[in-house]
């Protein structure tokens, strides 16, 4: 699970970045880890957690 998610994290981070004409805005040493498994009638759940910090740069 790990493996995957490390092969994901450049595709969620670029998915977060937004641009607006005051300032590009992107999400910067993100971290998602699993916070929780729960075992549900069709399967198991897996919740996810995420941390990370907001790079802004001003236009």
């Amino acid at each position: 699970m790990a493996e995957v998610l490390e092969s994901s994290l450049g595709g969620i981070q670029e998915r977060l970045a937004l641009e607006t004409p005051i300032a590009d805005l992107k999400i910067v040493d993100l971290e998602i880890f699993p916070g929780g498994f729960y075992p549900t009638a069709s399967g198991l759940e897996i919740q996810l957690k995420a941390r990370g910090k907001v790079e802004i740069g001003w236009k």
